[in-house]
This record gives structure tokens, sequence and C-alpha cells, in this order.
């Protein structure tokens, strides 16, 4: 039951949560410079190339396509991407939850939330929304056009909102009503979250299939583009824009419904303990907690199970890397900060001319910034993760143990895996055995590389202080400029490896600039000189680091 005023209440939420997400966000300087570069930099590029071809744009009528209707698509099965991820890992459940919930209904706060999402995405696109609206309606002399198009982007927001939290609330509830998904969760979640990457990927970019947007346009969330030719010299289909205006206001309606019950269920439903374990009566009865003194060495190996480390790595450094991936495992949300720039970074490569369908591309892409990932993953804030227990961790175990120890997850479990990867990606593209074997074996070499860089930036550049991410005051993720340091030493030159050795025509370029070099010749050359300097990264990351820890002192 929802109470007397609910709107009014729904209102208030909204706009509280924006302001407090607005507040965190000019507290931290470095996702404010980030936030503000993402937002300015496509609208001086809209203006940049608005003018440039504002010739081409004034004409009488200017007809909707199936391909602006796929375009459309695209970008709201992009929004609708994002907010499912942030209700998952971030806003399953209301900030100051007993007090929300015993002042106000679901109703009120769910819509509220959603209200605080929606605006978040339009603080985000309506600079570069303006600058389009206002190109597009100066060059077809329509005044109409700087309201519908903004009527349409809030129509955009709100049922991507409403769509991507109902599947967010959906897999919250999930995980807090199933024993076994609760338990496994990072076992389950990166594989799936990785399948998710992959078909939104292809969605977003299926000229990589060789499949143009225009196919798209029969999805109804693309017909909204015909809602922007209404009352305006452009030309839609008056049936597809009828269509997308019923279809979103009954996704805001039923959607609306629905997510009141999830949220229901989800905030006053039961949560399963997944640290719980059935006796042999089949009663569920708490086992050890993480922090308790009774707890064994055995019970470490089992938390990790069913990856192992080999025994015949010595015993503190075996502890170490024992411990490092159970942290990982325990907060996956602090891998979850490598996503963002992964997906910043995988953008240019996508639109590559050089490869002609994704298959082609796969390898390159695994090749590039797998081992980034892997590297990045457990190295690069070993100061900050073990925090105030660094010096109980150096008793038990020498620098080189511990440095070892934190580096063994990526070269027992991320080189192999890498290149595994690359492997199937490479055979399901169609090359040739020798490249195959050439690039699985870069991304294990990198990966490799990859690691002790990863830990040596890492000690320069660590991070003491946590994070909040939703209702979670304590994770602790890498500095962002560690990552971007990091990323900088290993993407580039894997990427050049990669295509030295997939891409025959980069050789060949090279050739033509220096005509007294052979492709053979710059292949091999700078491929060999790529992979001594990869050595000498590595051998000096890991003296670098061992230094660093061994002459640290806390401030």
């Amino acid at each position: 039951m929802s109470e007397p005023g609910w709107v009014q209440n729904t209102i208030r939420i909204g706009r509280f949560e924006f302001k407090r997400s607005f507040r965190g966000l000019r507290d931290s300087t470095g996702r404010f410079i980030f936030t503000i570069l993402s937002t300015l930099v496509p609208s001086v590029m809209l203006l940049f190339f608005g003018f440039l071809f504002m010739g081409i744009l004034s004409t009488d009528t200017i007809a909707i396509s199936d391909g602006l209707r796929g375009t459309v698509a695209m970008f709201w099965s992009f929004a609708v991407f994002l907010v499912t991820q942030r209700v998952v890992s971030t806003y399953p459940r209301p900030e100051a939850e007993s007090l929300l919930l015993t002042t106000a209904s679901t109703r009120s706060i769910v819509f509220g939330l959603a209200l605080a999402e929606t605006l978040r995405i339009l603080a985000y696109a309506i600079a570069p929304i303006l600058v389009l609206t206002a190109l597009l309606a100066y060059s077809i002399g329509s005044v109409v056009l700087m309201a519908v198009v903004p009527l349409v982007v809030v129509i955009v927001a709100a049922t991507a909102v409403v769509t991507g939290s109902l599947i967010g609330y959906g897999i919250a509830l999930l995980l807090a009503t199933s024993p076994f998904v609760a338990r496994h969760k990072t076992a389950l979640g990166v594989p799936v979250v990785l399948v998710f990457m992959g078909v939104f990927f292809v969605f977003q970019v299926p000229e990589t299939l060789g499949v143009s947007r225009s196919a798209f346009g029969w999805l109804p969330m693309g017909w909204l583009a015909d809602l922007v030719a209404v009352g305006t010299p452009l030309v839609g289909s008056s049936v597809n824009a009828v269509g997308a205006f019923a279809g979103s206001i009954l996704v805001l309606v039923l959607g609306g419904v629905l997510l009141e019950r999830e949220a229901t269920a989800l905030w006053f439903g039961d949560e399963v303990d997944p640290t719980a374990t059935t006796d042999e009566s089949g009663i569920d009865s708490p086992v050890a907690d993480a922090g308790s003194k009774t707890r064994t060495w055995t019970g470490l190996r089992t938390a990790i199970s069913p990856l192992v480390i080999p025994s015949r790595i010595d015993l503190p450094t075996r502890r170490v890397a024992e411990m490092t991936l159970l942290r990982a495992r325990r907060d996956p949300r602090r891998l979850s900060f490598l996503i963002m720039p992964l997906a910043v970074l995988v953008g240019p490569l996508s639109i590559s001319g050089s490869f002609s369908s994704l298959l082609e591309q796969l390898p390159i892409l695994c090749v590039t910034f797998l081992p980034w990932i892997f590297g990045a993953a457990m190295t690069l804030n070993p100061l900050g993760d073990e925090g105030s227990v660094l010096p109980v961790t150096l008793v038990a175990a020498t620098p080189s143990q511990f440095i070892r120890g934190i580096l063994l997850p990526g070269v027992v479990y991320g080189a192999p895996v890498a290149a595994v990867i690359t492997v199937v990606t490479a055979v399901g593209g169609g090359y040739s055995l020798p490249v195959v074997v050439g690039l699985a074996a870069v991304a294990a070499f990198v990966t490799l590389v990859a690691a002790p860089a990863g830990a040596a930036v890492g000690v320069y550049l660590p991070r003491f202080s946590a994070v909040s991410v939703g209702q979670s005051n304590d994770v602790l993720p890498p500095r962002t400029s560690a990552m971007i340091v990091h990323g900088i030493l290993i993407i580039p030159p894997a990427g050049l490896l990669a295509y030295l050795i997939a891409s025959p025509g980069v050789a060949e370029l090279v050739s033509e600039i220096l005509p007294i070099v052979t492709p053979t010749a710059v292949r091999f050359g700078v491929s060999a000189a790529a992979v001594l300097v990869g050595v000498l990264v590595g051998l000096t990351g890991y003296r670098t680091v061992i230094h660093r820890v061994r002459d640290y002192e806390p401030t």
C-alpha cells in the first residue's frame, strides 16, 4: 500500500538521491574530471562535425531511416545495460534503508530511486543532446525540435531505467533467495557477465558481424526516433510514433507495478546466509566466520576451491597467494572498476577497419586487453590491500615471498587462461596455426609481464582509504591513476604485437614508410624488440616492488 502523497515523496527521494550523487561526484576530483570530459568531449565533437556538415543537413525534409531507428535502439540498450549493472552492484537497496522503509512506502522509494537514476542519465546526456538538437533545429529550420527531442530523450531514459531496474532487482532477488547462487555468485557471475558483455558488444557494434544497424530498426524502442518527427519537417512513420509512445507508457506503467513488487520481495524478504552449511540433520548451521580464530589453513584452501595453489610452492608464498585469491573472490566489486576503462579502450578497436568481422577482431582484443585485466586484477594495490595487517604479513613472509604470492595467481591462472581464450577465439576467427600459436604465446607472455608491472605501479600509487559503492563504504579498488599508468604500459605494446602477428598490413605499412626495411624484417624485428623490452619491464618491476616493500614505512 502507498501512503497519501506518495508522488510528492517520490519527488523528494529522487531529488535528494540525485543531489547526494552530485555531492559525492564533486568530492572526488578524479571522477569529477572524468565525468566533465565524458560530457564535454562528445559535445565539442558534435559541434565541430555539425558545423562541418551543416550544408548536408540543410534540406527541406529528412526521412527517419531504419538505420537511425536501430541507432536509437542501441543507445537504449546501452542505458539498460548501465542501469542493470548499477542496480546489481551498487544500489540493490536504498541508502538509510531502515529509515526509509519505516517512513515511506515501497512505491515511493523505488520510484524515487528510479527518478534519481533517470536524472543521472539526463545529467550525462544533456550537453551533447542540446548541442545536437540545436544544430538539427537550425539546419532544418524547426524550433519545435527544441522541445520534441528533449521529451523523447526523457522517455528513452525513463523506460531504460525501469527496464534495467527490473532486470537488476530480479538478479538481486535471486542472489538474496538462492543459497547456491549466493554462495557461488562470483564463480557464476564472471562467466555470465562476460557472455552478457559479449552479446552487448555485438549488439552495439553490429557491423563487426556484417549486420547493418538498420536490421534493428524493427525494435519498438527504435521507433522512438519517429516520435521526433511529430510536428517537425522530419518524415517518420506515424504508426511507429504511436506504437513507440503507447509502448513507452506500457513499459512505465506495467514496469512500475512489477518493480514495486520486486522491490517489496527483495527489501522485506528473508535473505539466505551464503556462509551457512547443512549438518547431518538437514538443518542449516553457521560455519566459522572468515575472521574467526577457529579457521584453519585447510579452511582457507576450501574457501578458494576449486582454485588451488600448487603445493610445491613454499608455504608463506602459497598463503599470500591464497589470501589474494580469497580477497578477490569475496569482493569482486573491486574488480568491477576495471570495466569502465575497458569499455572506453575497446571502443576504438571495435570500429577498426583492419578486420572485417567480429571473429577476426576477438583474438586481437583478447591479446590486447586480457593481459591487462589479469595483470591488474590482483596486483595494482598490494600495500593498500594488506592495509594495517601488512607488518604482520611481512613478519610471516619476507618481501620476496609476499610479492611472489601477490603475483602467483596471475602466473598460475592468468597467463594460461589468457592463452586458452586467445586460442579459442583465433581458431574461431579462421587464423592459421602459426598465427594462433603466436597470438596465444603473446597473450601468456604479456600477462606474465603485466603482473609485476602492475605491482610496481601499485606500490608507488597505493590506495589505503576505502571508497563508497552503494551501501558499502569499505570497497578498496586500485587507484585510478594506477590503472591508467598500468594500461599505458601494457595495452599499446600488446596491441602492437597482436597486429604484427595477425595483420601483415601493419608491417607492410611500416615498410612503405621505411623502404629499406622488408615487412618480414619489421614483424620479426619489432616483435623481438617488444619481447626484450617486456622481459626487462617484468624483471625491473619485480625487483623494484620488492625493494619498495622492504623499505616501505607506513605514514
